[in-house]
């Protein structure tokens, strides 16, 4: 699936940070988790609260290393029916994708 070459950011490459609030309501004994993620093109990497949940790709080299993306079930670790917190993603488009 295209992701923001195709959404307005044209000619972009490298890397790019994307932070959402987020407040969330689930019925009492389940656990919020995340779907996704799905407009990816290459490598990503996600936070929640400043903890690292999971990621696609080797961010430790320079470049990252690019694997392939599928989307997943990714679970928050909260354990309270509601809350908030700080989600974010940290995304890589390397150049040759563009």
């Amino acid at each position: 699936m295209p992701g923001w070459t195709t959404r307005g950011h044209a000619g972009q490459w490298g890397h790019a940070w994307y932070r959402l609030h987020v407040r969330w309501g689930v019925p009492p004994g389940s656990n919020p988790v995340l779907v996704g993620p799905t407009l990816v093109d290459s490598a990503y990497e996600i936070y929640w609260n400043g903890r690292k949940l999971a990621g696609i790709g080797d961010f430790s080299t320079d470049p990252p290393r690019v694997f392939g993306i599928r989307p997943k079930v990714i679970p928050l670790g909260e354990n309270a029916s509601t809350g908030e917190g700080l989600l974010a993603i940290h995304v890589y488009l390397p150049r040759e994708s563009v």
